[in-house]
């Protein structure tokens, strides 16, 4: 008896059914095993991992086979895998037949992870790791998905990606879910990749966990299962960060963004831009290299489009050059109705206009009828970072307080209104501070005209 087959006498075992259920069953089964066994053997070549990038997941081929675990049961290892199953089938570390006639099909080697398809059913895999302190972190794996389900709006079958404390009591983050609606074309391979660097410094398990309704299979497989860790080298010589870009559509406006850099020295300064995002980690952010002759000035106009292909998105740029005195300036505009532009220009900020643990003030802040405001942060750095936020009346007293954190080269955007419940007032200060040790954050509010959407900007100061 293979594998397969044993699978299916266990789950038959252990969960009488009716004799049309079980036919009904049966060819189910037999028809998952053959979307598994049909599949085009060819597979592409994938380079992981950048040279000073450390690899901290062991095994992640699972090549180490289900030795020195046991092949069967509820709960064990496969080498530095741990897995549990809830019906006491086979543990999930599958090996790829001869000629691929009665397993899944790794992607690389011999050995994939295959969550038992036949439910009701769930299943796990884990791994304990411990992500180094000023790094970034990846973590990225291939799945591939195939379903009997008909269904192309209900979710029925899942397999979730989380991220636990090392004990497993806790889940810190459920990082990603995929189910019966997202297969894989031509049931084959797809790479995934998550962002962990929020985690650096901190021991964290890996956690891939299935569950299968009782009906219509879906078979998740996963293989080459990677978290890089790569370490945050000093910043170049000139380092600066733009809080905030935009190519959106907003309150009857179409905002764009032009970045400026301006090069007064007299040596070629080589620039490269990396857009942050606006997401608790920009440290995955795309990077684009240019050379800026002495004296010259470059325009980057639509800079989201025209340098990082974004249709719709917005964000802080990171700015690092070999030459410390450029002179770098966002610009955001849109067309006014009558005829004409309107918007406001955003310095970039360089070290010694960033916040630090000592506050600075933002002042004559507004939120009331007639002006709203909004407060940007922008983690400038590739570790952590912990924003706190003060708003205060004119006569001094507290009028809320906020603490926010910021991953990895992070953005947050807030709202006096929506974050700090604040309304009719007029000549508020914020006052803003980073409390992480080494730490750094730029800020600045804007204010926004509620009758023309005209935005002024008023920086920390």
């Amino acid at each position: 008896m293979n594998r397969a087959q044993w699978l299916t006498a266990i789950v038959l075992l252990a969960f009488p059914v009716s004799a049309s259920a079980q036919a009904d069953s049966r060819a189910a089964r037999e028809e998952v095993l053959r979307l598994v066994q049909g599949e085009a053997s060819a597979q592409r070549a994938d380079a992981v991992g950048a040279l000073d990038a450390t690899e901290l997941i062991v095994n992640g081929g699972f090549e180490a086979g289900q030795a020195p675990g046991p092949a069967s049961g509820y709960s064990g290892t496969s080498g530095s895998w741990s897995w549990t199953t809830s019906n006491g089938g086979p543990n999930p570390i599958w090996t790829d037949g001869p000629n691929h006639t009665n397993l899944p099909t790794a992607r690389t080697g011999s050995w994939c992870a295959y969550f038992a398809p036949v439910g009701p059913v769930t299943n796990s895999i884990n791994q304990t790791v411990a992500i180094p302190s000023g790094t970034t972190a990846s973590l990225t794996f291939w799945v591939k998905i195939a379903t009997l389900e008909t269904s192309t709006f209900t979710v029925y079958d899942t397999l979730a990606v989380k991220l636990k404390s090392p004990t497993g009591s806790t889940t810190l983050r459920t990082l990603a879910t995929y189910s019966n609606l997202d297969l894989t074309p031509g049931f084959e391979y797809v790479k995934k990749s998550l962002d962990l660097s929020d985690w650096a410094g901190q021991s964290v398990r890996i956690h891939f966990e299935s569950s299968n309704d009782a009906t219509r299979s879906t078979v998740f497989v996963v293989d080459d299962v990677s978290l890089t860790a790569t370490t945050i080298g000093p910043d170049p010589e000139g380092t600066w960060i733009l809080p905030s870009s935009a190519r959106v559509v907003g309150d009857g406006a179409t905002w764009t963004t032009d970045l400026v850099v301006v090069n007064p020295s007299s040596a070629d300064a080589n620039v490269t831009l990396k857009f942050l995002g606006h997401g608790s980690s920009g440290a995955g952010g795309p990077e684009r290299s240019y050379t800026i002759p002495p004296l010259a000035t470059r325009t980057f106009v639509d800079v989201l489009s025209s340098v990082f292909g974004r249709t719709s998105d917005w964000g802080p740029i990171l700015i690092r050059s070999n030459v410390a005195t450029l002179s770098v300036q966002g610009q955001t505009w849109t067309a006014a109705p009558g005829g004409g532009t309107y918007g406001q220009s955003v310095p970039a900020l360089g070290a010694a206009e960033l916040i630090g643990a000592t506050p600075k003030p933002i002042a004559g802040v507004r939120q009331d009828a007639s002006f709203r405001t909004n407060v940007m942060l922008a983690n400038p750095k590739g570790i952590a970072a912990t924003a706190k936020v003060v708003l205060l009346r004119p006569d001094g007293k507290t009028a809320a307080t906020k603490v926010v954190e910021l991953g990895p080269y992070g953005f947050r955007q807030l709202g006096l209104a929506a974050d700090f419940d604040v309304s009719n007032l007029v000549n508020g200060t914020l006052l803003v501070s980073c409390t992480t040790p080494n730490g750094q954050l730029a800020a600045y509010a804007s204010v926004i005209d509620a009758s023309t959407a005209d935005p002024r900007t008023i920086l920390a100061r």
